[in-house]
C-alpha cells in the first residue's frame, strides 16, 4: 500500500485550480484586461498566505473550510473594489457582487467535492495514511483512539498505545515507545500529559524534533513549556500540536524546491561553469586524485543520496 500517496501534490494542485477559477471568473465577470487580472491573482496569492486559507489538514472540518473561503472571498472583493476605484475603472459594483457570489459558490463546491473524494479514496485504497500511536491510557486517549478506528476517511492508521499502567492491550511501556516509533516508521505521536512527568515530556519533544516526527498532546491541566501551540479538534477531542514540520506543507516544500533549483541553476551557469575547469586543472597539477569527490549524505526521512 502507498503510505504517502500523492499527498505532496494535493496543495499545489489545489492552489493551481483555485487560481484558474479566480482568473476565469475575473475574465468573464469583471474585466478582459490582463493587467487587472494579474493584480487580482496577486491579491489572491498574498491573502492566501495572510489568512492561511490553504492550511487545511485531513482532520479539518467542512465548516472550517467554508469559513476560510468566506473570509478570503470577502477580503479579495474589498481589495478588487478598491483597486478598480483607484484605477478609475468602469467596472460596475454589481459585476463585483456577481464575482463574489460565483467565486464563493464554485470554490466551496470544488473544495467540498475534493474533501469527500479524498475521504472515500483513503477508505477504498488504504493509501495516503499516517501511522500514529498514543501514549497513555485514560478516557481522553480512548476517545481519540475511537476517532482513529471509526473514521478511516481521515487517513490515520492507529497502531496502538503505550502506558506504564497495567493493560493487556498495550504494545509496551512508555520507554519502549521511542524505539517503536523508529522501527515501525510512526509519523505522529499523541501524548496524554496526565501520564508524563516533565522529564518525559522534554524527552518526547527532543526525540520527535530530531527524528522529524509530529508530536501532539491531549491537553489537561499540566503546564507546557513551549510556545506556538495549535489547538485542533479530532471530532470532539481537543489536540494540541507542538510544532509543524515546515516541509510537510507541500506548498512550502514546492517553494523551497523551486528556490533551490533557481539558485543552483544560477550558481551552475554563472560561477561553476568557469570555476570548475580552473579548480580541476589545479587539482590535476597538484595531485593524481579525482576532480570530483562523492559522499553519501542523508536526505528526506534519512534516505541516502550521493553528493558531489
Amino acid at each position: 500500500m502507498n503510505k504517502g500517496g500523492y499527498s505532496k501534490y494535493i496543495k499545489p494542485l489545489l492552489y493551481g485550480i483555485d487560481l484558474l477559477i479566480v482568473s476565469f471568473l475575473a475574465y468573464f465577470l469583471l474585466t478582459k484586461n490582463l493587467l487587472d487580472i494579474g493584480f487580482i491573482i496577486l491579491f489572491w496569492i498574498i491573502l492566501s498566505f495572510l489568512i492561511s486559507v490553504y492550511a487545511i489538514y485531513r482532520f479539518t472540518k467542512i465548516p472550517e473550510i467554508v469559513s476560510l473561503l468566506l473570509r478570503q472571498s470577502v477580503i479579495i472583493v474589498l481589495l478588487i473594489l478598491s483597486y478598480f476605484y483607484l484605477s478609475k475603472s468602469n467596472v460596475h459594483w454589481s459585476n463585483v457582487l456577481y464575482f463574489f457570489i460565483w467565486l464563493f459558490i464554485v470554490l466551496n463546491i470544488w473544495r467540498i467535492f475534493l474533501y469527500e473524494v479524498f475521504k472515500k479514496y483513503r477508505i477504498i485504497t488504504g493509501s495516503n495514511y499516517r501511522n500514529v500511536i498514543v501514549i497513555g491510557s485514560n478516557e481522553s486517549t480512548k476517545r481519540l483512539t475511537n476517532f482513529f478506528d471509526t473514521m478511516p476517511g481521515y487517513g490515520y492508521r492507529y497502531k496502538g498505545f503505550f502506558t506504564d499502567q497495567f493493560d493487556e492491550d498495550k504494545i509496551g511501556t512508555i520507554e519502549q515507545s521511542f524505539s517503536y516509533v523508529i522501527e515501525k516508521e510512526i509519523d505522529e505521536v499523541y501524548c496524554s500529559l496526565s501520564e508524563l512527568d516533565n522529564d518525559l515530556v522534554k524527552s518526547y519533544i527532543e526525540f520527535c524534533d530530531v527524528n522529524m516526527k509530529n508530536l501532539k498532546f491531549i491537553p489537561d491541566t499540566k503546564e507546557l513549556f513551549s510556545k506556538n501551540l495549535h489547538l485542533n479538534y479530532y471530532d470532539l477531542v481537543p489536540v494540541l500540536s507542538l510544532r509543524q514540520i515546515p516541509l510537510d506543507d507541500s506548498i512550502k516544500s514546492w517553494g523551497k524546491r523551486l528556490f533551490d533549483f533557481v539558485l543552483a541553476l544560477f550558481v551552475l551557469l554563472f560561477i561553476l561553469s568557469w570555476l570548475i575547469p580552473i579548480l580541476g586543472l589545479i587539482i590535476k597539477l597538484e595531485s593524481k586524485g579525482p576532480i570530483f569527490f562523492s559522499q553519501n549524505r542523508p536526505g528526506i526521512k534519512e534516505k541516502g543520496f550521493f553528493l558531489l
